[in-house]
């Protein structure tokens, strides 16, 4: 034969239930609030990654003061100055953006003698 539980039995029950279920709603509410931030970041990384300009890829250099970006000229066309001169005639202008071959430049890693290799990573394209 079982016993039926003793009041003080069913209080404690009902305490240890009550305490789980609140303890069960705080650890859901911090798991939401966790993956909302985790989501939000790698929403974030993506875009940031999708906007950053990588080593060897196209960019325009563009000034929104003056709706300009920077051209290169063709050194053999538009020769220098001075037959000395170390940019051998490559001389940089501005121009109004019509989004021609000779606006477009890529990032490239610094090289030469004078050329101190930089402490900080340098982005690689994946």
């Amino acid at each position: 034969m079982t016993e039926s539980p003793s009041e003080l039995e069913l209080l404690v029950r009902r305490q240890v239930a009550s305490q789980v279920r609140i303890w069960g709603i705080v650890a859901g509410i911090l798991l939401v609030a966790l993956l909302t931030i985790v989501v939000y970041l790698v929403l974030e990384i993506r875009s940031i990654k999708a906007s950053t300009i990588l080593l060897n890829e196209p960019l325009m250099i563009y000034n929104p003061a003056w709706d300009t970006v920077l051209d290169g000229l063709d050194p053999s066309i538009f020769p220098g100055p001075h037959r000395e001169d170390v940019r051998k005639g490559t001389r940089v202008q501005q121009w109004p953006a019509h989004g021609g071959p000779q606006h477009i430049w890529e990032l490239r890693r610094p090289y030469g003698v004078n050329y101190e290799k930089p402490k900080a990573p340098v982005a690689v394209q994946p």
